[in-house]
């Protein structure tokens, strides 16, 4: 099962007009595992429902387990208990293109943009033709809260958006620091978290390595190498425990970071790489940027072949 489609099935409930108290989650959450063909060691539990935005429709969540494994799906239920969708509630809104309107799937995923008969629709980000891609990129990339390491004054600039638990992100990263101080131009590299929803301890440790640069810039670089280093070793149930150690091997106070983490004080700052990704249309890590030219993938020669025509370096 996924969000990310509005799927619409038929139930029959015996009720002509189903009201929230009234409606048999039992029967629902079968309807949904025969409909869906889940496994059936999976367990399928629906939440209360309450008014949806819109009128004639009820909106709850499905609950799925199976083993550790446990997920949220939106839900959304005719008063009249014929049809239901598993699927997320979307709303219009104006899109960049005048007269036209669009909605966003998921983060990262392009967006319905839906024309103002509303007989057609396209999905795509739109594009500017009257605007260079790169000064586009570059207005929305904010480098005022990045790590950042290298000159201010550097000819070119990378921007890394990246995943601490992901492995890719982590030979990307190790790529760069290998190969970025061979070049005979100055670089400015930032880096920005875009931890992915799929990881189960990714956000946690963006947080911590937002606490520890917060206090000590050196000290946020070096949290983020030690949950690369050790990315294997890691869970949801030590991060906690290792983002402590990490802190205290990098000389911060304990107490302070300590309340920096369990409060999620740096959340609005990982919010704010995440939203400023999805702007960009990212959809995955890791994602580099280049003066704000988007690198096609994380290899060397694909970020070296952006570097020469940026920095104008004579290639070997």
């Amino acid at each position: 099962m996924t969000s990310t489609a509005l799927l619409v099935l038929a139930l029959a409930l015996p009720a002509p007009a189903a009201a929230a108290a009234a409606v048999d989650k039992a029967r629902l959450a079968e309807h949904i595992h025969k409909a869906f063909s889940t496994p059936a060691t999976m367990k399928i539990a629906i939440g209360d429902f309450s008014p949806s935005p819109v009128a004639g429709w009820l909106m709850a969540t499905a609950e799925v387990a199976d083993g550790e494994r446990r997920s949220a799906q939106p839900l959304l239920l005719s008063e009249d208990g014929r049809w239901y969708f598993l699927g997320a509630l979307v709303e219009l809104k104006d899109s960049e293109v005048p007269g036209m309107r669009s909605f966003p799937d998921e983060p990262g995923l392009p967006p319905v943009q839906v024309f103002g008969t509303g007989r057609h629709a396209v999905l795509g980000f739109p594009k500017d033709f009257s605007a260079d891609p790169d000064a586009a990129n570059l207005a929305k990339i904010g480098l005022g809260r990045a790590s950042l390491t290298g000159p201010a004054d550097a000819a070119v600039t990378v921007v890394e958006y990246s995943d601490l638990q992901c492995p890719h992100c982590k030979k990307s990263h190790d790529i760069l620091a290998a190969e970025l101080p061979k070049l005979g131009v100055k670089v400015r590299r930032a880096f920005k978290h875009y931890p992915l929803p799929l990881h189960d301890w990714a956000y946690d440790a963006a947080v911590a390595a937002a606490c520890a640069a917060r206090a000590a810039p050196a000290a946020g670089d070096a949290l983020r190498e030690r949950f690369f280093a050790e990315q294997e070793s890691i869970t949801a149930k030590t991060v906690r425990a290792k983002a402590l150690e990490f802190a205290k091997a990098a000389k911060l106070p304990a107490d302070a970071f300590q309340r920096c983490y369990d409060d999620k004080q740096t959340k609005d700052l990982i919010e704010g790489d995440r939203e400023e990704a999805d702007s960009l249309g990212i959809a995955g890590t890791p994602t580099i940027f280049i003066n704000g030219r988007r690198v096609r993938g994380y290899q060397w020669p694909d970020v070296k072949a952006v570097l020469d025509e940026m920095a104008g370096a004579k290639k070997p």
